[in-house]
């Protein structure tokens, strides 16, 4: 066998260009001018080149003269197919295809982005001094990346630090599909991973069943392994396995049959957790890795959120050890008011031996205390106050015929809704809106209005729409991939979703998407400022704010609640609730954030803030309620004699609820 890479341990390719020095650079190709050569590889050279329209620097892929093989321009066509099916914003995009005749012939060209002022990933990480815990969200950025190829069906098979460029703020951007598999095989078709004796992809990244000739059903988790030699080299500087000078057949031998070094070997402050994350990803039995990229990211993700891993059975020393690294700011301060507690005790004991006069003193200030505590405690946990006079005949102010979706906007002025194969927008007046016809199959559909009302998103699978309501304007198409997102929000201007793979995203006008990742768990709950000058979204314990214009960098961290279900803010205020009735209020002028404890019957079902972030509306054991944070107190709707599924407030912070067969009452 022959053309297979072969790296040494610093991971540093070893090949010979098969370009004559004297390749003259061609002055055009197509409509771009051509500046300089980026890069070469073995079938192709790499050109930088200037766009007229619209004006803008790109890279050129172009095939080598003579290696125009009927296999050579399938691969590279093949490349052209994949590239363009794939869309997210660390993977380089492709603009542009066609042939270009250089005197030997048509020779077929792509034209992509171009990643200004980038490095491979192993020059970035050797010039930029980066602590482990940067490293490890910097691969969760990779594996988000791969996993988007996979859920488009494509397996990258050569995936190295060559083939990941870091952009000059830090981010990935994965190239060279060119040797990349379609998992659609009616696509693509079905190619064995060998060619004509030759390996296709680099050996030092490449799965045991790659280089197996017998095994054809190459799947998603040979990435999964490249990836773990990936974040081996990040976290060692070494390889798994020194194959350097080795005979193809006894590198081959070991990739299929041997463990790879522990890396633990190289670097001795990498802990069991993230060693065996690695390994699990480099299990030579492909049904014990990771079975996705994205379930690798996760792992990564969960290890640095100080939660268990998939990859080792945690034992009860682990949880504890865990339950304390997330807890740490916590148990420091309980431990300092255990002491001051202490303290307190002896010198409440020596006051008593003092004199009994002081000890009523002190009693008599210590009741006085609690009883103001128990006060203030009163307030917060008072029992739903019913209405004082229950309303009989209460009729729905909007009846809808048993939609399969309904949304009410925080402003509580419109509804939005899908009933049979229709879009319906309504104003809680009860006036239509005017709402185009919609290119998107109302099945599994999921809609999102803005806080005002004013906008309305459509989104499904791989597409989506928003809408200006009541406005001639056009709609904004969105593409993306929007299958199964946690929350969804809406402003103005952009569009905000999480996801599974603890994400969140934020779409902009035209189409332009930045992601930050969490690493203490999902995003459950997600939610613009009125003015969408600010997002911020909830996870288990914590609420994360960013500015939109600088999202997602100048995150700010605050406490938060457990299983959060709703958030809000106003200003720079942020209120978030969780589904067992804690509420936590972070006020711009104050320190320290302000915990309410709601009386519950059971778990919230559902809830909704108004737009100042005052009044909370929620369901719970079938029954909505009306909270005030600004009086303390709770309303049950008494006057509903139906079984609510949503509420939202509405215009002089009255209580908007709605049935599973489209009633919608108004308080």
């Amino acid at each position: 066998m022959s053309n297979v890479e072969m790296r040494t341990n610093n991971g540093r390719v070893h090949t010979k260009s098969k370009m004559d020095k004297s390749h003259s650079i061609p002055k055009t190709i197509g409509n771009y001018r051509i500046v300089e050569i980026l890069g070469e590889g073995g079938m192709s050279v790499v050109y930088t080149a200037m766009q007229e329209h619209p004006r803008r620097k790109v890279a050129i892929k172009v095939l080598r003269g003579g290696m125009y093989s009927p296999t050579a321009a399938k691969r590279f066509h093949q490349e052209v197919e994949i590239l363009g099916r794939l869309d997210h914003p660390w993977i380089a995009r492709i603009f542009d295809a066609g042939t270009h005749d250089d005197g030997n012939g048509a020779t077929p060209y792509y034209v992509m982005e171009h990643v200004g002022g980038s490095k491979e990933l192993t020059d970035y990480l050797q010039e930029v001094d980066l602590d482990r815990r940067e490293v490890l969200k910097l691969f969760a950025m990779i594996s988000s990346a791969v996993e988007h190829g996979h859920h488009r069906g494509v397996v990258h098979r050569d995936l190295k630090p060559g083939n990941i460029l870091i952009d000059k703020v830090g981010e990935p951007k994965i190239i060279d599909f060119g040797v990349a598999r379609s998992l659609d095989r009616t696509t693509v078709g079905d190619e064995a991973m060998t060619e004509a004796g030759r390996l296709v992809g680099t050996v030092q990244f490449m799965a045991p069943e790659q280089v197996d000739a017998k095994i054809t059903d190459i799947d998603a988790r040979c990435d999964v392994y490249a990836l773990g030699a990936v974040l081996y080299q990040m976290l060692t500087g070494r390889l798994p396995r020194t194959l350097e000078g080795l005979p193809i057949y006894e590198a081959v031998r070991q990739i299929c049959q041997e463990t790879p070094t522990r890396p633990t070997t190289y670097d001795g402050t990498i802990d069991q957790n993230l060693e065996a994350i690695v390994m699990m990803a480099l299990e030579t039995n492909r049904e014990k890795r990771y079975q996705s990229a994205g379930a690798f990211g996760r792992d990564i993700l969960r290890y640095l959120g100080n939660r268990t891993i998939k990859a080792r059975k945690a034992s009860s020393l682990d949880r504890v050890t865990l339950f304390a690294k997330r807890h740490k700011n916590q148990l420091t301060i309980g431990g300092a008011v255990a002491l001051l507690f202490i303290i307190a005790l002896v010198a409440f004991m020596f006051l008593r031996a003092e004199s009994d006069q002081q000890i009523g003193d002190l009693q008599a200030q210590i009741d006085m205390q609690k009883e103001e505590n128990q006060n203030l405690q009163n307030t917060a946990n008072q029992p739903p106050k019913p209405a004082e006079e229950k309303q009989k005949d209460v009729e729905p102010v909007i009846a809808l015929d048993t939609p399969s979706n309904i949304v009410v906007s925080t402003s509580g002025k419109t509804l939005a809704g899908i009933v049979g194969e229709d879009y319906i927008a309504i104003g809680l007046d009860g006036k239509s809106l005017r709402l185009p016809s919609v290119p998107i199959e109302p099945n599994n559909a999921m809609l999102q209005l803005s806080d005002r009302g004013t906008k309305l998103a459509i989104l499904s699978g791989s597409s989506g729409r928003v809408y200006s309501l009541n406005s001639p304007a056009p709609p904004v198409k969105l593409t993306g991939d929007f299958e199964n997102p946690i929350s969804i929000a809406l402003s103005e201007k952009e569009l905000a979703l999480t996801f599974e793979d603890m994400s969140i995203r934020l779409i902009g006008a035209r189409n332009q998407e930045k992601r930050a990742l969490s690493n203490t768990g999902e995003y459950k709950a997600i939610s613009f400022a009125t003015t969408g000058e600010q997002v911020v979204a909830a996870t288990d314990q914590w609420v994360y704010m960013w500015l939109t214009k600088t999202f997602p960098k100048g995150v700010r961290k605050l406490k938060g609640v457990h299983n959060p279900c709703c958030i809000g803010s106003f200003g720079r205020r942020i209120v978030v609730v969780g589904t067992g009735g804690v509420v936590v209020v972070h006020e711009p002028n104050k320190k320290d954030q302000t915990q309410i404890s709601l009386s519950l019957e059971s778990d919230i079902a559902h809830a909704a803030l108004n737009i100042q972030a005052t009044v909370l509306g929620y369901i719970s054991n079938g029954k909505a309620y009306k909270y005030s944070f600004l009086t303390g107190e709770t309303t049950e709707a008494s006057w509903l004699s139906e079984e609510p599924v949503g509420v939202a407030i509405g215009e002089g912070d009255t209580l908007i609820v709605w049935t599973a067969d489209g009633k919608v009452f108004n308080e």
